[in-house]
């Protein structure tokens, strides 16, 4: 049986949230080739990021983050890291 705690230290990405999921980034792939652009997008680790909708074909993502919504491409989430927050 997983601990509440074991869960919240599970890292996974930003693609595998389903709607309504909430995840703290914790960082981002090897395969990221501009981590610059998403940190001016507001991607920065340490951020709390809530899943909205997936779009009808599952691409793009649409994320709330910093008080905005933003839609990723599935390959970008793919390559963001993040910690799930609990459930409330």
């Amino acid at each position: 049986m997983m601990k509440q705690n074991d869960a919240q230290k599970k890292t996974i990405t930003l693609e595998d949230l389903q709607p309504g999921d909430e995840a703290i980034i914790s960082g981002y792939s090897e395969e990221i080739a501009d981590e610059l652009r998403l940190l001016e997008m507001g991607l920065i680790i340490g951020s709390a990021v809530r899943m909205i909708r997936r779009a009808p074909l599952g691409d793009p993502l649409q994320i709330r983050i910093r008080g905005f919504d933003l839609s990723l491409r599935r390959n970008v989430a793919r390559g963001i890291l993040a910690t799930p927050t609990p459930l409330k």
